[in-house]
């Protein structure tokens, strides 16, 4: 599980991964801790077998950023 604010809101969002065959799932933070998942595909594309994520501004340009471990195919 990885928490950060990838929606630059000021809630914390959570990354839930799965070590199973599903794919792992970002989650935004509605406020007052109510999430919805994220299913757009271009903020997620492919997370199946998404392990685990890092929550970070990588390339600078002030918003949050996931990277997610992956394993298999």
């Amino acid at each position: 599980m990885t928490w950060a604010d990838f929606d630059n809101d000021g809630n914390p969002d959570v990354f839930v991964g799965n070590e199973g065959t599903a794919s792992g799932w970002p989650y935004l933070n509605n406020d007052a801790g109510v999430f919805s998942r994220i299913s757009r595909t271009n903020f997620a594309p492919n997370l199946t077998h998404g392990y685990g994520g890092v929550g970070a501004d990588f390339n600078g340009d002030g918003w949050g950023d996931l990277f997610v471990a992956r394993g298999g195919t």
